[in-house]
């Protein structure tokens, strides 16, 4: 009679059920909607060793990495003292930053929902009792104070919400990218326009002292003709040569003009705030290793190829999403 009278015990899940929920729990947590992005192949092609020109100085260096601030490899101070100044204060450059900040935020944001929400909110009221409905005690006055807690937990069952949070971390990518793509454009036009405007200036002083021995020969074209040694026309093809000459410094100095301007555009500042520093191209000294790198590498290094695959990375996230 105890035997049945002994409530019945209830049924225990047994190990395989166990086993087989928890793998259904990982089944869902790890299964997400959409297309696993696949990052493109590159085709790999081989390199020779060779030297650069007939400058026995230079050579290139097969598997060298290119450094982030390149131009420190010419060895001259005016280069480094302008790209300092632009890389601080070029709108570009600047603006890429903000959009580079603004994506990471939008990322740190929406990667949240993984996170538990907790809403917490704190009510006081005081309140009188009526008489009446105290059944016939007096009217009390009292406060009442309502605390109340709420905790949600996103359950990403089909991984709508991991998809959409992997589109905001390719976006970042596509901005880091884009920043990367706009400090190389920087440092590239500031370091050719420097370049430039030297060569302008090295043209300019070397056709200055050919106009003075121009002016020389004229002299001494001059005299020949006053003395009825040599014929006037000889005085005329000097002076021709000489107005010739003369006729190449106006554009010179127009280009060294323009690059002044683009280089004070680069930095931030207005051309007539800004002093162009003085370059010398004898400063300049030639990198000894130029590094070389394979094709599919150098591919990976280009911002706009990682740019474009970090959409393409986006892009595949969104068909996820919907």
């Amino acid at each position: 009679m105890w035997a049945a009278n002994k409530p019945a015990r209830r049924p225990r899940p047994s190990c395989r059920t166990a086993l087989a929920l928890s793998a259904l729990s990982a089944l869902l947590a790890a299964c997400a909607a959409g297309p696993d992005f696949v990052r493109p192949a590159a085709r790999y092609l081989a390199v020779t060793p060779a030297t650069v020109g007939a400058d026995p100085a230079q050579a290139l260096q097969v598997g060298g990495a290119v450094a982030a601030d390149w131009w420190r490899l010419f060895q001259a101070p005016a280069l480094d003292a302008a790209l300092g100044a632009a890389l601080a204060a070029n709108p570009s450059l600047q603006a890429a930053e903000a959009s580079l900040r603004q994506s990471q935020a939008s990322l740190r944001a929406g990667a949240g929902v993984f996170y538990p929400q907790l809403d917490l909110s704190l009510s006081a009221q005081r309140q009188r009792q009526s008489p009446l409905r105290a059944a016939g005690a007096g009217a009390g006055v009292y406060n009442l104070v309502t605390l109340s807690v709420a905790v949600s937990y996103a359950l990403d069952v089909f991984g709508g919400q991991r998809r959409a949070v992997e589109a905001l971390a390719a976006q970042a990518d596509a901005q880091h990218a884009a920043l990367q793509g706009a400090y190389l454009t920087l440092s590239g036009n500031v370091v050719n326009s420097l370049i430039a405007r030297a060569a302008y200036r090295a043209q300019i002083e070397a056709t200055g002292r050919f106009i003075a021995r121009q002016q020389d020969q004229l002299a001494i074209a001059e005299a020949r003709a006053t003395a009825g040694i040599a014929p006037y026309t000889d005085v005329l093809a000097v002076r021709s040569q000489l107005a010739a000459s003369r006729a190449l410094v106006p554009p010179l100095l127009h280009k060294q003009d323009q690059a002044d301007h683009l280089l004070a555009s680069l930095s931030g500042v207005s051309p007539g705030q800004w002093r162009a520093p003085v370059l010398e191209l004898a400063a300049l000294a030639l990198p000894a290793q130029l590094p070389l790198s394979l094709p599919s590498e150098l591919v990976r290094q280009r911002p706009d190829v990682l740019a474009a695959e970090a959409r393409l990375h986006g892009a595949s996230a969104a068909i996820g999403v919907a």
